[in-house]
């Protein structure tokens, strides 16, 4: 009597599924590997780049207002995530949410200039949608801050 521990049939057919899900936990692995080097190397090139703007804001390159944020920040008495929540009121912190909207804006308008009418037919303006991502990422911000605030008071 054939029973499937003794079927040649069904023995082929399972070492065919063990190399698949080997080779497939393989994929998985240097896919793993793979994405763990990405996202490292994203965070590198993000503080490399934050460095950068630091090193500017410091020297004034960019600014007396950026260099007095900047002065704050390495102080500690602000951060990043203050300024743009609104978190932090000083003059140099309103004017950088300004130019943060300006910027945010011009994008929203240059990003919408760049699409023809063929794919906007039918669909509304994406600024306005922009935008409001926008404000619901700074209201976003402004939440967390404020919880890491309530956090600290709390320690």
């Amino acid at each position: 009597m054939t029973t499937p521990q003794n079927d040649p049939s069904l023995q082929e057919l399972l070492t065919q599924v063990r190399e698949a899900v080997s080779e497939a936990s393989a994929e998985m692995r240097q896919f793993q590997v793979e994405f763990v080097q990405e996202q490292e190397a994203a965070r590198r090139e993000r503080d490399e780049a934050e460095q950068e703007r630091a090193e500017k804001a410091r020297s004034g390159e960019l600014g007396p207002e950026q260099q007095r944020l900047q002065e704050r920040i390495d102080a500690g008495q602000t951060s990043w995530e203050a300024v743009v929540s609104g978190a932090d009121t000083s003059p140099e912190a309103a004017e950088t949410r300004t130019q943060i909207d300006q910027g945010a804006e011009a994008f929203t308008n240059a990003l919408a200039e760049s699409l023809d009418n063929d794919q906007l037919a039918g669909r509304p303006d994406p600024r306005a949608e922009i935008l409001e991502t926008f404000a619901q990422l700074r209201a976003a911000v402004a939440q967390i801050a404020a919880e890491d605030q309530e956090m600290r008071r709390g320690q």
